[in-house]
């Protein structure tokens, strides 16, 4: 007849080479795209067939028309050409047949970062193969940063870790990605977490930042920041809120609470506004800022209470420790270049002073200031440290001010 005989078998192996072990197969038993990304990838390792199951009819190299089969592979490594990625050190025991595959206690290192997955999962194994995994990482900031940076390449992701330089500290990272990895990878986050652990660096080069701890969670549409805590420019700072991660990215509300002696306020003015370098400031002062908007255009909002602080200003102001005053500001930031201050007040017993400007963050900043005042006791601003050679009567008044860097009137 035209029946051919029939075959069952059930076999296992020992530890083998990857090499011995596909040169010892026959080529049809194997899916394509496996030979295709052990090639590209040039993965080699040691494999051990625990069981394989095989049925069909007995033709010369015919692929079965039934198997499966569950394989240990230990001391596995490999790359990814485009990124530079180096894999090592890979271990996990696979189940699979013609058209999927499940990999359990997966673990190995990518570019010097431990890396282990809890369910990881490869489907259409004969058309063009899909992963979903769950991967768990920890490492170094920097070697974490560096892969992350690898995978995210064309993303707002990417061009913000570049500004990043002389990462300190440990990151741990959960992330569920799925995609295709044939004929490249093109993997999609589905969801992550990631969890600082005493990060220090150097940002857009000027900006130092340090003991930051905290939590971010993101899918594929909003990050939230969780407990974030750390010192900016010797500014201790907490931070929660969420992000719109779709393009552009959008700080949906951002809220900020920052507390500093005068040293480093003061520090910081000198830096951005020259104009305030005789500025002193001393004792402690505390802020809450909302943010939201685009990296174009930041909205914020927000108070800073100097209650505690002394602050003095040579031939104008004397404030000392314990006087109220706080001050409270909502304006614009343009692609961290123009800030347009919408309204400012600062709030002293029996009084208030009001202003409104914006300030050009150039090499050499300028500024253009509308201030009004009062009506203000005399006698109460003098009770605050304000210098006067009058001290009876009421001040009403409006100055505008503009200028570049110390030149200003």
């Amino acid at each position: 007849g035209t029946d051919h005989p029939a075959y069952a078998v059930k076999l296992s192996t020992s530890p083998v080479s990857s090499k011995t072990f596909f040169d010892n197969i026959p080529p049809s038993w194997i899916p394509q795209t496996i030979h295709a990304a052990v090639d590209e990838h040039e993965l080699k390792g040691t494999v051990e067939l625990e069981s394989v199951e095989l049925r069909g009819r007995i033709e010369v190299l015919r692929i079965p028309d039934e198997w499966q089969g569950v394989a240990k592979v230990i001391h596995a490594s490999g790359g990814l050409e485009k990124t530079h990625t180096l894999i090592r050190n890979v271990s996990g025991t696979v189940w699979l047949n013609s058209k999927h595959a499940n990999i359990t206690d997966f673990a190995g290192e990518v570019n010097g970062v431990h890396v282990t997955s809890s369910k990881l999962s490869v489907s259409d194994l004969d058309v063009r193969p899909i992963v979903d995994a769950h991967i768990l990482a920890e490492g170094p900031f920097e070697k974490v940063m560096a892969v992350v940076e690898h995978f995210s390449a064309g993303t707002g992701a990417h061009d913000a870790l570049a500004t990043v330089s002389d990462a300190t500290g440990t990151v741990h990272v959960g992330v569920h990605v799925n995609g295709p990895i044939i004929p490249r990878p093109n993997l999609r986050m589905i969801s992550a977490t990631l969890d600082l652990q005493d990060i220090g660096a150097h940002v857009a080069s000027a900006m130092l930042i340090g003991q930051v701890n905290g939590a971010f969670a993101a899918d594929s549409r909003l990050m939230g920041i969780k407990h974030l805590s750390g010192v900016v420019q010797g500014i201790h700072f907490e931070a929660e809120g969420n992000i719109d991660v779709a393009s552009p990215n959008r700080v949906n509300t951002l809220k900020v609470n920052m507390s500093s002696d005068g040293t480093a306020i003061q520090k910081l003015l000198a830096t951005y506004l020259p104009a305030t370098s005789d500025v002193h400031i001393d004792g402690p002062a505390h802020s809450t800022m909302f943010l939201s908007g685009t990296a174009a255009l930041v909205h914020c909002r927000g108070t800073l209470d100097v209650t505690d602080a002394e602050i003095s200003v040579p031939s104008l102001l004397n404030k000392k420790q314990g006087v109220p005053g706080r001050i409270e500001w909502e304006g614009k930031l343009f692609d961290g270049k123009r800030v347009v201050v919408d309204h400012l007040r600062l709030v002293v017993p029996h009084g208030e002073i009001r202003a409104a400007g914006q300030l050009d963050l150039g090499h050499t900043p300028k500024f253009h200031v509308n201030v009004n005042a009062g009506p203000l006791s005399l006698r109460a601003l003098q009770a605050i440290g304000v210098e006067s050679p009058i001290s009876e009567g009421m001040l009403e008044a409006s100055a505008l001010i503009s200028g570049e860097g110390t030149d200003w009137k």
